[in-house]
């Protein structure tokens, strides 16, 4: 019986087109699905790559890699490997956690893999859009061997983490820096890359974003509107010095959890660096539990829905999540009008 193919390759470069923006949205999105884990901390940072120590060979290259401490399900698995199947979408509480916005990765590799452990067992898998449809010619089938060398490589990384990382669940995504010995030879026609970028060759400007002099206060201003994550670790490079974000709520404020209405809470977000320009902040949630004509038109036969995974394992639709909510922060930063 004949069954439809799938190019993930173009469908992965449409999105990156269309919905995606490079350089620090990626790492914008990477925060927010960390804070979708029920993450506390977060850190990321730049490596050379294991040269000879690593069988694969997307692991003896430059690479980003970015660890969470958040949770780690089973389920999330399929998640992750699966493209425009919304896991998510019938959690009302969640923007996304390894849904198309993780995607957004592919700005900067042709492959990625990742490494978890959800409290009993070590998930460990690479996502290789090359890989086609069963019955399809794909590039790049040696990139699904990950030997235990590799293994061994990444968890040295990730157990490096120990401030970060949980003794229960954690999730450390690596990415390889695109460059051209990564890139497909497409049946003798010519080079075939997801986009034609190579940020793990010199002169590459997709980590334009890491030299920019207030990185550390972009990451500060996104803690105060999460629910979850209260620290930001860069490890550095050879451009930019390591810091560490962390946010500092006043005794007995909550953190706004984008249901209850009228929550308020004050703090700071600081950091490490000799110059500590704190960021001082007063916010307030604003979420109504019932408008009727939202309630009326989330219960209308046209309501667009979606299809998701669901609770049991399977695929269902739900509606599209619609969330009456807002919120207003007002902030100052030391040593600023």
């Amino acid at each position: 019986m004949a069954r439809p193919t799938t190019d993930y390759v173009n469908l992965i470069a449409s999105n990156l087109r269309d919905r995606y923006k490079t350089g620090f949205p990626i790492l914008k999105e990477l925060v927010q699905n960390a804070d979708d884990a029920g993450a506390t901390a977060l850190a990321f940072g730049y490596h050379a790559g294991f040269a000879s120590a690593a069988d694969h060979a997307l692991l003896q290259g430059p690479a980003l890699w970015i660890l969470n401490n958040g949770r780690f399900l089973a389920s999330d698995r399929e998640a992750i490997l699966s493209f425009g199947l919304n896991a998510k979408a019938a959690e009302a509480g969640a923007i996304g956690k390894f849904g198309l916005g993780m995607k957004s990765v592919f700005h900067l590799c042709e492959s990625f893999f990742y490494v978890a452990h959800d409290g009993h067992q070590v998930f460990r898998e690479i996502w290789n859009p090359w890989l086609q449809d069963v019955g399809s010619t794909s590039m790049h089938e040696q990139w699904e061997n990950i030997t235990e060398r590799d293994l061994t490589c990444l968890r040295a990384v990730a157990d490096a983490q120990q401030e970060v990382k949980s003794d229960t669940t954690w999730f450390m995504l690596w990415v390889p820096l695109r460059m051209h010995a990564h890139i497909a030879i497409d049946d003798g026609r010519g080079k075939a890359a997801i986009i034609d970028r190579y940020p793990g060759e010199s002169g590459g400007q997709d980590l334009d974003f890491f030299t920019e002099p207030n990185i550390y206060q972009r990451i500060g201003a996104l803690l105060p509107l999460l629910r979850n994550l209260q620290r930001v670790r860069f490890g550095g490079t050879s451009m930019l010095r390591a810091f560490d974000v962390r946010l500092e709520l006043n005794a007995g404020a909550r953190r706004l959890d984008h249901v209850t209405d009228g929550v308020q809470m004050a703090g700071v977000v600081c950091d490490d660096r000799p110059d500590n320009e704190q960021l001082h902040f007063l916010a307030r949630q604003y979420a109504p539990a019932r408008i009727e004509p939202l309630v009326l038109l989330l219960d209308a036969p046209g309501w667009h829905k979606s299809m998701a995974m669901l609770g049991n394992g399977k695929r269902g639709q739900v509606p599209d999540k619609a969330t009456p909510e807002g919120a207003v922060l007002l902030g100052h930063a030391d040593k600023r009008q």
